[in-house]
C-alpha cells in the first residue's frame, strides 16, 4: 500500500508537467503561427481569430469540468479525456492543409487546456490556506519554465525538413508533432502518477491509520479484497456526495480522537473554538449544510468574489493587450528586431521565475489580500509611465531604452504576484465544495480578457494615450475595489473562526452575569 505523502509528491511531479507542456506550447506555437497562416493564405485579422479560438474554447469548456470535478473528485480522469483533445488538437496542427485546419486545430487544443480549472480545484482542496499560495506557486513556475523552454525547442525545430509519409515536417508543422508526442508521453504520466488526493479533512484520518499500520502491523482478521485490504478500500471509497465512506474497523481503528465519518457526511469534531486561534479551522466541514443550500447565484454575488473576478479579467485583458503590441512599440521605438525580442521575452521569463521562488518562500508570512493590494499598486506605475512617454515618443534607442526597461521590469516584477494572490484567495472565498466549478468560472472569466485584450491592443497605434489611459483605469477600478473591501477580502475560514470567538464570549458573559439583578442588600443581606 502506497504511502499518502508517496502519492501527493508523484501527484505534484504530474502536474508541474501538465503545466511545462502549457508553457512549451504557447511558446513554441506562437512565434510561427503567424507565418504558417501566411503560407496558406491567412491575414492578420484571421491571426487574430486564430489566436482568439483557443481561449474561445477554454472558456466554454473549464466550467463544466469543474462541475464533474466538484461531483465525482476524479481529476484523473478528466485530464486523461481532456488530454486526448490536446493530442487531436496538436496532431491537426502539424496536418495543417488550410487554414480552417489550424483554426480546427486550436479550437480543440482549448477543449484539452480547460481541464486546468479541475486541478487548481485539486491544489485547492488538498493543501493548507497558509500552503496554498506556495503550491499555486509551483504550478505556475513550472508553466513558466515552459515558457523559458519553448524558445530553445524552436531553433531544432526551424531546420526541420523532411517527410512522414505523406506529411510534410518542416517549422511549421513541427511543433504540431512535436507537442503531439509530448501529450502522448503525459498521458502515460497523469496514468501512473496521478492521484485523486482526499481533501485535507480525511487526509488526516489516511495519515492517522498509516501510522497505526506501521506501529502496530495488521492482525490476522484484516480482508484482503482485490489485492488491497479493507481499510484502505474504505479510506478512498467516494460517493455521490464526494465524502469518505469509512468502514467501521477503520473509524475505530484509525481516527482516534479525528473527526469521525459516517454514511458519507461528517460529524466534525467539537474543538474548543473559544481557546483555538487557528484559522485552519475547517470551514468546509463546519458548514456542510449550509453550503449545501446555498445557490451559484449567492456564492458569485458576494463582494469579494467579485472583487477577484474583475480582478482576474482587468489583469489578463491588459496583459494580453500589452503581449500584443510590446512586438510593435520595440520595433518602432528601439528597433528590436527578433534576436532582440526573443531576449527581452526571456529576460521577462527569469523574472517571473524568481518572483514564483520569492511567493512560494514569503507567502506563509503574508495574506493573500497584502500581496494582492500590494501587486496592483505595483502594476499601476508602468501604466502611468507609459501614458507619459510613449504618446510622444520619437524612434531612437539612446532616449528610448531608459525609460522602457525601468517600466518593463517593474510591470513584470508584479505580474507573478498578482496572478497567485488571485487565484489564492479566491479559492479561499468560495466554498471548497464548488472548488471546480468555481476555479472553471474563474479561468472564463479570464479567458474573455484574453479574447478581448489582443482587439483592444489595435488602438495602440492610432490613439495611444486614450487606449492606456482605459487600461490605466481599469487597474484603478481593481486597486479601489481591493480597498473598499479590504475587511472582506480574507479566507472565510477566518470570518467563521472570529464569529466562532465572538458567539463564545457572549456565551461566557451570560454565564457570569447574575441570576438577581440589582443591589443584594434590597433582598436583605448583610
Amino acid at each position: 500500500m502506497m504511502k499518502l505523502k508517496t502519492k501527493k509528491r508523484l501527484t505534484n511531479v504530474a502536474q508541474a508537467i501538465f503545466f511545462l507542456l502549457g508553457g512549451i506550447e504557447y511558446a513554441v506555437v506562437l512565434p510561427t503561427l503567424n507565418e504558417y497562416l501566411g503560407s496558406l493564405d491567412g491575414d492578420a485579422t484571421f491571426f487574430g481569430i486564430v489566436m482568439a479560438a483557443f481561449s474561445f474554447s477554454g472558456v466554454l469548456t473549464s466550467p463544466l469540468y469543474g462541475l464533474f470535478q466538484d461531483r465525482f473528485h476524479r481529476t484523473k480522469i478528466l485530464i486523461l479525456f481532456a488530454n486526448l483533445f490536446e493530442i487531436a488538437g496538436n496532431f491537426l496542427y502539424f496536418v495543417g492543409g488550410t487554414k480552417y485546419m489550424l483554426l480546427g486545430s486550436r479550437l480543440v487544443s482549448g477543449v484539452g487546456a480547460g481541464v486546468g480549472s479541475s486541478i487548481f480545484a485539486q491544489i485547492s482542496r488538498t493543501s493548507t490556506e497558509k500552503g496554498r499560495a506556495s503550491a499555486l506557486s509551483t504550478a505556475s513556475g513550472a508553466r513558466q519554465i515552459g515558457l523559458l523552454l519553448g524558445p530553445a525547442l524552436n531553433f531544432p525545430l526551424n531546420s526541420l525538413d523532411f517527410n512522414i509519409g505523406p506529411f510534410h515536417v518542416n517549422k511549421f508543422s513541427g511543433p504540431g508533432i512535436l507537442m503531439c508526442i509530448l501529450y502522448v508521453v503525459l498521458e502515460f504520466v497523469v496514468l501512473f502518477l496521478f492521484y485523486d488526493i482526499p481533501p485535507l479533512d480525511k487526509q488526516d484520518i489516511i495519515l492517522a491509520a498509516e501510522e497505526n499500520s506501521a506501529l502496530s502491523p495488521p492482525s490476522g482478521n484484516v480482508t484482503i479484497v482485490d489485492g488491497k485490504d479493507s481499510l484502505e478500500k474504505s479510506l478512498y471509497s467516494i460517493n455521490a456526495d464526494g465524502m469518505s465512506d469509512l468502514l467501521d474497523n477503520a473509524n475505530s481503528s484509525a481516527t482516534n480522537g479525528l473527526p469521525r465519518l459516517n454514511s458519507g457526511r461528517a460529524e466534525v469534531y467539537q474543538r474548543d473554538t473559544c481557546n483555538n486561534d487557528s484559522s485552519e479551522d475547517s470551514y468546509g466541514e463546519r458548514n456542510v449544510d449550509k453550503i449545501q443550500k446555498i445557490s451559484l447565484l449567492d456564492v458569485f454575488l458576494k463582494e469579494e468574489v467579485l472583487v477577484l473576478l474583475t480582478a482576474q479579467f482587468v489583469f489578463m485583458f491588459n496583459q494580453t493587450c500589452l503581449e500584443t503590441a510590446v512586438t510593435v512599440m520595440t520595433k518602432n521605438l528601439l528597433d528590436f528586431g527578433g534576436i532582440e525580442n526573443s531576449i527581452l521575452f526571456a529576460v521577462a521569463g527569469f523574472e517571473l521565475l524568481a518572483s514564483f521562488i520569492v511567493i512560494k518562500c514569503i507567502s506563509k508570512f503574508i495574506s493573500d489580500r497584502t500581496m494582492l493590494f500590494a501587486s496592483v499598486t505595483l502594476e499601476l506605475v508602468p501604466y502611468i509611465m507609459l501614458m507619459i512617454f510613449y504618446p510622444h515618443a520619437t524612434p531612437g534607442r539612446s532616449q528610448n531604452l531608459w525609460w522602457f526597461s525601468i517600466l518593463f521590469i517593474i510591470q513584470v516584477s508584479g505580474l507573478g504576484f498578482l496572478v497567485i494572490s488571485i487565484v489564492s484567495l479566491f479559492s479561499k472565498v468560495t466554498p471548497p465544495e464548488m472548488q471546480g466549478f468555481a476555479q472553471g468560472v474563474r479561468r472564463a472569466v479570464g479567458g474573455i480578457g484574453t479574447i478581448m485584450g489582443p482587439l483592444w491592443a489595435g488602438g495602440m497605434q492610432n490613439i495611444p494615450f486614450e487606449t492606456l489611459a482605459i487600461m490605466m483605469a481599469l487597474f484603478l477600478l481593481v486597486w479601489m475595489m481591493s480597498l473598499m473591501s479590504w475587511k472582506l477580502l480574507r479566507p472565510h475560514s477566518e470570518v467563521a473562526a472570529e464569529t466562532s470567538q465572538a458567539s463564545c464570549k457572549e456565551d461566557s458573559k451570560e454565564e457570569t452575569k447574575p441570576l438577581l439583578n440589582g443591589d443584594v442588600k434590597d433582598y436583605g443581606v448583610a
